[in-house]
Formats: structure tokens, C-alpha cells, sequence
């Protein structure tokens, strides 16, 4: 729904983001609240790190990456 491609192509933010989506969906949605759902995502990458999945410098890289879906995002009903 999000990304129309396969889990396994999704790069760490979309995978973040996703991730993120699972406690409370409308709240941290993209589309309805992107100033939270980025802070989550945020989280989320704080989290990787703790985890040992990333690295601080990757995980920053990434988060900067994934930050330009927000100014793209198209939050337009129609």
C-alpha cells in the first residue's frame, strides 16, 4: 500500500516506517500526522541501533535518506 513493491526491496526507512505503523496505525500514519510519524520512524531507527541491525552513522544516513519521502508525500484525497 505504501511503497507498491516487495517486502524484500524496501530500503530501512520504508521498512521503519512500516514498522512503526504497528502500535497505532491512523495515529503515526504518514498521511495523517507526518510530523509524528517521522519521530516514530525515528524511533525506530534508535531501536535498530540498540539492536545491533545498524550502525549510528548507517542508521543516520538512512533516516536522512527516507526523510525526503515526507516532502514528497502526496497527503491529497483525491
Amino acid at each position: 500500500f505504501y511503497f507498491r513493491k516487495d517486502i524484500n526491496s524496501l530500503n530501512w526507512g520504508e521498512a521503519a516506517l512500516l514498522a512503526s505503523l504497528t502500535t497505532r496505525p491512523k495515529e503515526f500514519s504518514p498521511l495523517v500526522n507526518p510530523n509524528l510519524s517521522s519521530a516514530k520512524v525515528r524511533v525506530v531507527f534508535m531501536k535498530l541501533i540498540e539492536n545491533g541491525k545498524l550502525d549510528i552513522k548507517t542508521a543516520e544516513a538512512e533516516y536522512k535518506k527516507f526523510s525526503n519521502y515526507y516532502l514528497n508525500l502526496n497527503r491529497s484525497p483525491n
